[in-house]
C-alpha cells in the first residue's frame, strides 16, 4: 500500500509541475507489436503441429505440444495482457499499472 502511495503522489506531482509530460503504460510500441506477432505465430505453430499429431496418431508428440505449447502461451498471453501500450491518467492510474494492493 505504501509503494502504490508512493507512485499514485509521484505521478500526481511529475503532472502537475510538468503539464506537457506523457505518462505511457506498458512497453513502447517497438517492443510489444513484436512480441505480438511473435506469440500470434507460436499460437499457429503449437496449433499446426497440435492438428497434425492427431492426424498420425501421434500421442507422444501432442502430449508435448500440449504441455510446452500451453505453457508457453499461458506466459506470452500474460505478457501481452499485462505490457499493452496505453498512455493513462497520472491523476487515475488504472490499477493494472500499479502493484497488488495486499493490505486487505
Amino acid at each position: 500500500p505504501a509503494y502504490r502511495s508512493f507512485v499514485s503522489e509521484l505521478c500526481r506531482r511529475i503532472a502537475e509541475r510538468s503539464p506537457k509530460a506523457v505518462f505511457l503504460g506498458g512497453e513502447p510500441m517497438w517492443r510489444y507489436a513484436p512480441g505480438l506477432l511473435f506469440t500470434i505465430s507460436l499460437a499457429i505453430a503449437v496449433l499446426f503441429l497440435g492438428v497434425e499429431a492427431v492426424r498420425s496418431a501421434n500421442w507422444g508428440l501432442l502430449a508435448i505440444v500440449a504441455f510446452i505449447g500451453g505453457y508457453v502461451a499461458w506466459q506470452m498471453g500474460l505478457w501481452i495482457v499485462k505490457n499493452r501500450p496505453a498512455p493513462f491518467d497520472p491523476r487515475a492510474i488504472r490499477s493494472d499499472l500499479l502493484p497488488p494492493d495486499n493490505s486487505r
